[in-house]
């Protein structure tokens, strides 16, 4: 409808539109809900998994290597990675299933 006309979509829109359609009852009122807030250490957990499938031949002491020069905080709040915390990560990445392959590495 919108895109016909030659307008965008925008948030403010999309809000409007999805609002108008609920109070209609033509769609569920749940999609009015906020969104919970992601854990920060979901954020951890999927940049060490994108980490590990970039270059699979990373030990756990690399990846930890590259998360201090990017300077990411451990989960504690740290400056240095344990070769622990990124395999607990990378645990927490699989039984979430994101593609993180099993590798000799993740031997501590």
């Amino acid at each position: 409808m919108l895109a016909e006309s030659g307008q965008l979509w925008t948030v403010a829109r999309l809000r409007r539109a999805v609002g108008k359609l609920v109070s209609q009852r033509m769609a569920d009122p749940a999609l009015l809900r906020p969104v919970p807030c992601k854990n920060p250490e979901d954020h951890l957990m999927t940049l060490i998994a994108g980490i590990a499938m970039t270059d699979p031949s990373l030990s756990l002491r690399n990846i930890g290597a590259q998360l201090e020069r990017i300077r990411e905080r451990t989960p504690r709040g740290g400056s240095i990675w344990s070769a622990s915390s990124v395999k607990k990560q990378l645990d927490r990445a699989r039984k979430a299933g994101l593609a993180v392959p099993m590798s000799p590495r993740d031997v501590v």
